[in-house]
């Protein structure tokens, strides 16, 4: 989890080095042992630490998301108490404290260094930020106090909205770091730094912090309990929306769609599909397969009710978020294998057009783009996989009249790669197929992938702005939003 080593019996300093391989995650475990670590030092007068990592590249990758996947209520009642605990301790310690950051610090890893009395980190470090929005939670007002507290209201609420990470130039300048370094220069300048703010004496150095810092905390405490139930049903809403589970020793991970009950796309699930896509990517995996919690849908596409009537500003946010899902998606390095267990209709059908091999049961429901039935026409680049798929005269046709198509004549139109007998052969089919692809050298499977689809997502970079305004258009006109307004309706009948 961690060790802690004295780096100097004389000034009783030491260096506190996070091992929760392989990124650091903050699970519950973590916080408590860290909690204790710091009021062990501080029993024994120390006069303060430095805060590093074990591993090479990233310095914390923030909670845990493992610990949010079905968990019990009191089992996520414990995570996060554990959490502002340690956020209590760390922020309020008599203790220095150094953050010598030495690569990705996201989310909470961000709240970490944030916490510390001083940050140093690497120029080529990675990126550090509070991305909680992306994951489909809101940040708590003690959370984003640090950060207001480091680069003032404005900018932290703009970089709050869209789950901004910043590079170490720019957390610099907005004073989420302190100061940089290169690699080898880490741990000496925090030491350098240690000695430094070991000059000050130690009463004046405690009673300024705590000045400055308890009225934060005690605000906290006031309101703490409510918190844990806000939190608590934040992280509710948010732990369904997708489940990832990891397979180290290969390399790969299934990608499991968890947002009742037809997994519909709404922007919290495209921020988060996005977020985990790019998270192994960075953590070097191989591949995903992308399936479905739902017995009957793979996913619905686009959440309609995005599309009803939203304030013009908000369905631009809600476009583009589909169009950066898209475009990492579509050009990931990684191996996409979708296991389409039911429906797949529209942007369902787009998740599935996009990866790099699917799978759908035989009696799994239809898929297909069906936009034109809601008054609205698929964009180029939505009808671009369908057009590579099934060819330009198949194509229009199907776009024109919104064909949905069953499973085997997906097949034959080359929608799916294959068809398996039931729900039960296809996640086996899908390890099957993985395992084929991960045969293949890394380096010639990546080449040959992006050297087919960078065109087409370049081609959309190219006009993405004019697609934003034309797309955002379109479906505010009163006749669109009268289509839309009657297919919500008839949803509404069926339901009753």
């Amino acid at each position: 989890m961690f060790s802690t080593s004295e780096v100097s019996p004389k000034t009783r300093t030491a260096r506190v080095i996070l091992q929760r391989p392989p990124v650091n995650a903050l699970n519950t475990e973590l916080f408590e042992k860290l909690v204790a670590v710091i009021k062990d030092l501080e029993e024994r007068k120390f006069r303060g630490f430095v805060l590093t990592s074990g591993s090479p590249k990233i310095f914390c990758a923030g909670l845990d998301i493992t610990e949010l996947c079905n968990p019990s209520e009191e089992k996520l009642k414990r995570f996060w108490k554990a959490s502002q605990t340690l956020w209590k301790t760390l922020y309020s310690t008599p203790l220095i404290t150094i953050a010598a950051i030495n690569g990705h610090a996201l989310a909470g890893g961000c709240v970490i260094a944030l916490s510390c009395d001083h940050s140093i980190m690497v120029k080529s470090g990675g990126f550090i930020g509070l991305n909680e929005t992306l994951l489909g939670v809101s940040p708590p007002k003690w959370v984003y106090s640090v950060l207001v507290n480091a680069c003032g209201i404005h900018k932290a609420e703009h970089a709050l909205k869209t789950g901004k990470l910043f590079s170490p130039q720019e957390a610099l300048e907005y004073d989420i770091v302190n100061e940089l370094v290169d690699s080898s220069d880490l741990l000496p300048k925090a030491e350098e730094v240690m000695n430094m703010w070991l000059t000050i004496p130690d009463f004046s150095f405690t009673k300024t912090k705590l000045s400055m810092r308890k009225p934060f905390v005690d605000d906290f405490i006031s309101h703490q309990e409510q918190d844990l139930k806000n939190a608590v049903g934040n992280l509710n809403s948010a732990r369904h929306l997708v489940s990832v589970i990891e397979d180290e020793k290969k390399g790969t991970a299934r990608v499991i769609l968890q947002r009742p009950p037809v997994n519909a796309l709404n922007l919290e699930l495209l921020g988060k599909l996005t977020t985990v896509i790019k998270d192994l990517e960075e953590r070097k995996f191989r591949g995903f397969i992308l399936a479905s919690d739902s017995p009957k849908v793979f996913c619905s596409g686009l959440d309609i009710n995005e599309l009803y009537k939203p304030p013009e500003e908000k369905l631009k946010v809600y476009w583009k978020a589909f169009q950066t899902f898209w475009k990492t998606l579509y050009a990931t390095p990684l191996i996409t294998i979708a296991a389409v267990n039911g429906h797949a209709p529209a942007g369902g059908c787009v998740l599935v057009l996009s990866c790099d091999h699917s799978i759908m049961v035989k009696s799994g429901g239809f898929t297909g783009l069906n936009e034109t039935l809601l008054g609205f026409n698929a964009p180029k680049w939505v009808q671009s996989p369908l057009v590579n798929a099934c060819g330009i005269h198949k194509a229009e046709h199907a776009l024109k009249i919104s064909t949905l198509f069953s499973p085997q004549a997906a097949l034959e139109n080359n929608i799916v790669n294959e068809l398996v007998e039931s729900p039960s052969d296809l996640l086996p089919k899908a390890e099957e197929v993985m395992n084929k692809f991960l045969a293949i050298p890394v380096f010639s499977f990546t080449r040959t992938k992006l050297s087919m689809r960078k065109p087409f997502v370049d081609d959309l970079i190219s006009y993405q702005e004019q697609d934003t305004e034309d797309v955002v258009g379109t479906l505010l006109k009163e006749e669109t939003q009268n289509v839309i307004g009657k297919y919500l309706e008839g949803l509404k009948r069926k339901k009753k």
